[in-house]
């Protein structure tokens, strides 16, 4: 398979289940980081264990947000918030690609850009992620449900032992 670079043409996707494709301004999907902490127990040099995974959030700029879209994300304290965005595009070598995240997250907030005459309306959405399921092309890449404990960074999830050891199958 050749190393292609790939160019984005097309964000698509739904916030609460509503649609808004031509209102997607831009998306930060969640950074995906490994907690790491230092071990040396007798050793000369030391190492780093992961010990979990940072917190993540997720944003999205959506242009002219109405007043039906803020009510759906008027959701009580500790809702869920579910967000998908799909991305599609070519690679240099002509071939079509495309992108699917799914969120599951909690409301940290909902920002207005500064109002200015002539210019659209923009809502800044931000979220404390939970759930986030990510495939390329088809592929599976991530699946992670901090509920279930599922943690599939894209070799098998890492957390089916523990959870069975805790009997939490």
């Amino acid at each position: 398979m050749a190393n292609n670079e790939r160019s984005r043409l097309m964000l698509a996707g739904t916030l609460q289940g509503m649609p808004i494709m031509q209102q997607i301004e831009s998306f930060e999907p969640p950074t995906i980081e490994k907690e790491m902490k230092s071990v040396r127990g007798g050793r000369f040099a030391p190492d780093k264990i992961m010990t979990g995974l940072k917190e993540m959030e997720a944003s999205i700029t959506i242009n002219g947000v109405g007043g039906v879209l803020l009510k759906e994300l008027g959701v009580l304290e500790g809702g869920t918030v579910m967000l998908d965005v799909r991305e599609a595009g070519k690679t240099t070598g002509g071939d079509t690609t495309s992108t699917y995240h799914s969120i599951g997250g909690r409301l940290i907030s909902v920002k207005e850009k500064t109002l200015k005459m002539g210019e659209l309306p923009q809502t800044d959405i931000k979220l404390a992620v939970f759930r986030y399921q990510r495939t390329d092309d088809g592929l599976p890449v991530v699946n992670i449900n901090l509920n279930t404990q599922v943690i599939d960074l894209g070799c098998g999830d890492i957390m089916s032992d523990i959870r069975r050891a805790v009997l939490m199958v």
